[in-house]
């Protein structure tokens, strides 16, 4: 017989997912202020395979190497999928919850507040297909803004 090219989507994966937190303790970014103002407390999930967070006016690399995929020049499509998990629900421009996104653009959840307190956390899913049948991490991750006098 002779060799035919297809394309076998049950190959083991090579690159390495993982995310972090747990619904115990999942990974919070913050934002506080005095009125008036708008706090913003944002998680980024790069299609660079980075994750990067947004607290107190600045964007930084979550935990200095975290990248949600090793290597980043990964080969495979992901989707990822925000669920609730506690408290209140991202709120400000982001990715919508309970929907699979691509991998190839940033996918991001924002808690925002002008007043008051938000904080809530999500569970962040990746899947290897956008059905989400082979999920192959999950991770929580939190948002905590307050802006009160």
């Amino acid at each position: 017989m002779g060799a035919s090219a297809s394309t076998n989507f049950n190959t083991p994966i090579t690159e390495v997912v993982t995310l972090s937190g747990t619904l115990v303790s999942p990974n919070y970014t913050y934002d506080a202020d005095i009125p008036p103002g708008t706090v913003t407390a944002t998680w980024y999930f790069r299609s660079d395979g980075t994750v990067d967070k947004l607290d107190f006016g600045g964007t930084f690399q979550f935990q200095s190497a975290t990248q949600w995929v090793i290597p980043n020049t990964y080969t495979r499509s992901y989707w990822f999928r925000g669920t609730a998990s506690t408290g209140s629900a991202p709120n400000g421009s982001s990715n919508s919850l309970n929907t699979w996104h691509p991998s190839t653009s940033d996918v991001i959840w924002t808690w925002t507040a002008s007043f008051g307190t938000r904080v809530g956390s999500i569970k962040v899913e990746i899947a290897t297909d956008a059905a989400g049948t082979n999920i192959v991490a999950t991770g929580y991750y939190g948002g905590d803004v307050d802006i009160t006098p």
